[in-house]
Formats: C-alpha cells, sequence, structure tokens
C-alpha cells in the first residue's frame, strides 16, 4: 500500500493500484513468500482486528525465501503500470509540481520498481517508507 502526494494539496491515490496495476508486494509473497491463501487469511485478520497491520506485515515480509534480483524479475514481468501515469509523471516533472511516493513497501523494492518502469534519468521521486519507519522503525 502507497500514497502519492503532489502540490500543495495532497492527493493520497495508492502506489499498488494506482501507478501500477497489480500489488508489489502481493506479487512477492504469493511467488515467494506466504503464498496467498496464507496471505488473504493475514490480510482477513488485519480486516476483523485480530491482529494489527504492523504484526501481519512483519510476518509477510519475513516469509519472502528469495534473494531481491529474482523477485525482481518477477515483478518485471508481473507488473503493469497504469497507461496514464507516465503523462501524469511528466507533467508533474515539466511544471516542478513536487511528487513524493509514500509505501507501506520497502524502499529498495519502491525504488527499483520505479527506476525499471519510468527510467533512471526521468526519476525524480523521492520515496519515504512510511512501514519502515514509523511502523517498524528502520530509518535511513
Amino acid at each position: 500500500m502507497a500514497v502519492v502526494l503532489w502540490g500543495p494539496v495532497n492527493k493520497q491515490p495508492d502506489f499498488d493500484g494506482t501507478i501500477f496495476m497489480q500489488d508489489t508486494g502481493h506479487i512477492l509473497f504469493d511467488a515467494h513468500g506466504c503464498g496467498p491463501k496464507r496471505r488473504e487469511e493475514l490480510d482477513e485478520e488485519i480486516k476483523n482486528g485480530v491482529r494489527s497491520f504492523r504484526d501481519v506485515s512483519e510476518e509477510m515480509w519475513g516469509s519472502l525465501n528469495v534473494p531481491f534480483d529474482d523477485g525482481f524479475d518477477i515483478m518485471k514481468t508481473s507488473l503493469d503500470i497504469d497507461p496514464a501515469f507516465h503523462d501524469f509523471h511528466n507533467f508533474c516533472i515539466k511544471n516542478n509540481i513536487p511528487f513524493n511516493v509514500i509505501s507501506a513497501g520497502l524502499k529498495p523494492i519502491l525504488r527499483r520498481v520505479l527506476d525499471e518502469f519510468l527510467g533512471k534519468k526521468q526519476v525524480r521521486t523521492p520515496v519515504v517508507r512510511w512501514l519502515e519507519k514509523a511502523i517498524l522503525g528502520v530509518s535511513g
């Protein structure tokens, strides 16, 4: 889950499902982690208040058993960027509109996905990981 903020007014669409049509974490968890059945069970635990988002996130991310590069190769073939997003991102750059991604995902994954799909030279998008900072207490 992620939100995108731009301009003087904060807009909060989701990174996974707005910029990309699929959820990056789900792709990884389903292929190289807890699997789709357990992920769906964990999602229900959050929805029903059985466990916190933090506890479930730690279990899901902790279930991954794949090197980063291998997991990213799967994401490259599984993700589809919203067809209008390139134009929107270019509009922000052309008009000097600040564009930030705030995400519950992990920064290296988000950075690499953005670099791959938008191009490293074009991407000036800061990625702020609220999951790592606010929930898991990771800095940097």
